[in-house]
């Protein structure tokens, strides 16, 4: 039997469907099917990927991974208003994590509770361009900084627009890991963009479990390596949020304009 849901926000009722969700997931799982075994109708890699873009597009999955205690929840346009206003009050300087409202169920018996994050694959995706823009130019600032170099005003944020780029990464990655470590790195990725895992306890993962090397690398391949990391991260909070724990474990870094050791020896 559905249960009775109504969005504490502005009272709508609505019936709560489970076969909304499964038959989303449904349709995302066929359409990355049929692009992985090559029966998108576009034989080009660059014509079958704009197909699954398109597609994956036109699917809303929940905003919110995590299932939520009791009948109260907020429903998608109230939850994208309230994205809306916390970009809008986001600073320079500062950027804020999109979280879910409501009170989730525990995954394991004891755990704390946590505020989850809501999805910012999906919700990117149906906010005013605007808002995303603001979002995307906040995230930026957070990794402001003026290069003693060229004495150019940039940001050392990772950036993860580039497609190709982001493959390339992660093709390097599982080759120098393996599929099984490199899984398990995707695993932990995931739940910290979720909130499930906080920045000190994914990197202490990485560190410990994933990428052990990474703790004793010179600095200058420590920091070819986070930023292959880096760019697994979806959401420019929670890779700008990885990225500044890396930064408070190894101070220095190279500016991406002229290459820049930074503090220089």
């Amino acid at each position: 039997m559905s249960t009775p849901l109504e969005c504490f926000a502005c009272g709508e009722a609505k019936q709560d469907d489970p076969a909304s969700s499964k038959s989303a997931f449904s349709a995302l799982l066929q359409v990355a099917s049929d692009f992985v075994s090559g029966s998108s109708s576009s034989a080009a890699e660059a014509g079958a990927g704009a197909q699954l873009d398109e597609a994956l597009g036109s699917v809303k999955l929940p905003l919110c991974s995590t299932a939520h205690i009791g009948t109260l929840y907020a429903c998608r346009t109230c939850t994208l208003e309230s994205i809306a206003a916390t970009i809008s009050s986001g600073f320079p300087g500062m950027c804020p994590a999109i979280k879910c409202s409501c009170e989730h169920e525990p995954e394991q018996e004891g755990e704390k509770k946590r505020q989850y994050i809501l999805d910012y694959t999906q919700w990117s995706k149906e906010v005013p361009p605007e808002v995303k823009a603001r979002y995307d130019t906040l995230a930026g600032s957070v990794l402001a900084f003026l290069c003693g170099g060229c004495h150019t005003q940039t940001s050392t944020m990772v950036v993860a627009t580039d497609k190709s780029k982001v493959k390339a990464a992660a093709t390097e990655l599982q080759a120098m890991l393996g599929d099984e470590a490199y899984a398990a790195l995707l695993v932990d990725l995931g739940h910290f963009e979720q909130g499930k895992l906080s920045s000190d306890e994914v990197y202490a993962r990485i560190l410990s479990t994933h990428v052990m090397t990474l703790s004793t690398d010179q600095d200058r391949d420590a920091y070819t390596k986070i930023q292959k990391i880096l760019m697994l991260v979806e959401n420019p909070e929670r890779r700008n949020n990885l990225h500044l724990r890396h930064l408070r474990a190894r101070p220095r870094f190279w500016t991406a304009c002229c290459n820049r050791e930074v503090p220089r020896k």
